[in-house]
């Protein structure tokens, strides 16, 4: 009698201790529901792989028969120091683009609003949902409530249908997958992006995402959710190939990780031709690491604001790229001459900045409203004096002198009025920033003395410490009253070296070049010997060729420094690949 007592109280206690156990994360739901309900005109069915959670329509108008059905559990055991994702698996067979996960914690309700959610799935999809901004996301949770939405603006309704739960686990990051060129060619997979603020999302066909935006925000959103990364040390540029059908004109990257930085291009509006918009992300200081959270606004920007308006858009390729395909943006190579006759200043390539509390005291970069043209034959630049400290003003342009033959450099300018206003000049180079003082060094230096008043003066410098290295140079006047600049011409002579007798007659075409050939055409014949470098100054191919196509199926689409020598004779030319 008391063995049989004995088995009775220990199948009670274990009976007891089963019944009350919370079951904490990780949930696979292979033959369980993990203690999770239905609730709102919804129900559930345990399978022996996962979990069927079903949104229920009982008159038949494709929408639930509740606007907040619940998949809830209030006995979750969640321990939130395991990580601040709640990773979901699971196949969401219905049109809800939106998940809330509602968090409760002594009678506090807290909202995350998940907005990256994919429709109509035809497989198992993982979501990555941050919780971190959740008040309820601290020590154990014991309630947690999944609620699905129409989502793209709609948050009062719900699409009825099935959602199939897999796997819920709390991580500590988003396990990505490296990603640098999204093409949608599959029809079903949106590669990881999602939108928001009033924008649709489909894909009607292969290669491309086809956005209609609503009249409902300024800043409609395109936003890649986490289910790719990309290498931000690396990767500096972002290239968007698209068909834009709206009023937008302006594509807008705002950085991850918060700090509220962005970067904006232009693009034409209204028109039904392909172009790629490319966005510069090198001056974010966030775009570093392995990046998987980064978004586009798309955005109409008449002058004075952004305005919310209505159209479509589509996506054909986001591609991120470790040089720029602009041309306008690569620095002046080989033999050049800046002669600033008659054109509004600074000429395109060049960069003004004021630095406004003195020198060495720390510098704020911003463009100068000063500048303007004097003449035929020289840009006039007139500096105001700046109170506090002296004034400093900079004309900075990128350069890449490929070889030595091109490493004789002059400057002309000539003196304000005839009078010596104890102004001084610098040529300062820096091979890192174009915006930060400190990372510039003195390479040549005059006073106004020695410059005549009536006629220009050219002061000749070498940079030929910088050879085959991408650098900033800039051209800086100090003074403590303000001043003018008569500047006639800035130029990179072309010097004859030992290795280049003469400078080479040729033709490159395409370019840019879109495929995977180009052809290098010269009335010299012979070898072409063959030498490519990124701006960085990296060689990346060095090859002879005894014909005229040159294979650049290997190099990333950027702008490239093309070297090409025929018998002694030699020429640089520049190279976009897209």
């Amino acid at each position: 009698m008391k063995k049989l007592y004995s088995i009775v109280v220990a199948f009670l206690m274990f009976f007891n201790i089963s019944l009350f156990a919370q079951d904490g994360p990780p949930w696979d739901f292979n033959g369980t529901d993990h203690g999770f309900v239905a609730q709102n005109y919804s129900n559930l069915a345990v399978g022996d792989t996962y979990l069927t959670y079903t949104i229920v329509d009982n008159d038949g108008d494709g929408n639930g028969d509740s606007a907040n059905p619940n998949f809830k559990n209030t006995s979750a055991n969640i321990d939130t120091s395991a990580g601040n994702y709640v990773a979901i698996t699971m196949q969401n067979l219905t049109g809800n683009a939106k998940l809330q996960v509602i968090t409760t914690v002594n009678g506090s309700n807290a909202f995350t609003n998940f907005d990256g959610l994919s429709s109509n799935n035809s497989d198992f999809v993982t979501h990555y949902i941050n919780m971190s901004s959740n008040a309820n996301w601290s020590g154990t949770v014991d309630t947690i409530n999944f609620r699905f939405k129409q989502g793209n603006g709609v948050n009062n309704n719900v699409y009825a249908g099935d959602v199939l739960f897999d796997h819920i686990e709390i991580v500590e990051s988003i396990p990505a997958t490296p990603r640098v060129d999204y093409t949608f060619d599959d029809t079903s997979d949106s590669e990881g992006f999602t939108t928001a603020n009033g924008v649709t999302m489909s894909q009607p066909v292969a290669g491309e995402l086809h956005l209609e935006i609503a009249n409902q925000s300024p800043y409609p959103k395109l936003e890649q959710t986490g289910l790719y990364s990309v290498d931000a040390d690396t990767y500096k540029y972002v290239q968007v190939t698209l068909v834009n059908n709206s009023p937008k004109n302006k594509l807008t990257f705002v950085s991850p990780s918060g700090g509220n930085e962005f970067s904006t291009s232009d693009m034409t509006p209204n028109s039904a031709e392909a172009q790629t918009v490319e966005v510069d992300l090198s001056a974010f200081t966030n775009w570093n690491g392995t990046q998987a959270n980064w978004w586009f606004q798309l955005v109409e920007n008449p002058g004075d604001g952004a305005v919310a308006s209505a159209g479509s858009m589509d996506i054909q390729q986001i591609l991120f790229a470790m040089e720029s395909i602009n041309p306008s943006d690569a620095p002046l190579e080989g033999s050049w001459c800046e002669d600033f006759d008659g054109e509004s200043f600074p000429v395109e390539g060049w960069a003004t900045f004021r630095g406004e509390n003195g020198l060495g005291e720390g510098y704020d970069w911003e463009a100068s409203s000063t500048y303007s043209v004097s003449g035929a034959n020289s840009a006039h630049v007139r500096y105001e004096n700046v109170t506090g400290g002296l004034a400093e003003d900079w004309l900075v342009t990128p350069m890449f002198i490929p070889d030595a033959s091109n490493n004789h450099i002059s400057f002309s300018h000539r003196q304000a009025y005839g009078s010596d206003y104890g102004s001084t000049y610098a040529v300062k180079v820096s091979t890192v920033s174009q915006t930060t003082h400190a990372d510039f060094t003195d390479i040549a230096t005059w006073t106004e003395a020695d410059f005549e008043p009536s006629e220009f003066t050219s002061i000749e410098f070498s940079l030929a410490d910088y050879i085959g290295v991408p650098i900033y140079v800039a051209f800086v006047m100090t003074n403590d009253d303000g001043d003018d600049w008569y500047i006639d011409d800035v130029c990179v002579q072309a010097g004859l070296s030992t290795a280049d007798n003469e400078i080479l007659d040729m033709m490159v075409y395409p370019n840019p070049v879109d495929g995977n050939y180009v052809n290098i055409l010269s009335p010299v014949q012979g070898s072409k010997e063959i030498q490519v470098f990124t701006v960085t100054g990296r060689k990346v191919m060095d090859t002879v060729i005894n014909g005229n196509t040159l294979d650049v199926s290997s190099f990333n689409s950027g702008f490239y420094m093309l070297k090409v020598t025929i018998n002694g004779q030699s020429k640089v030319s520049k190279l976009v690949v897209r």
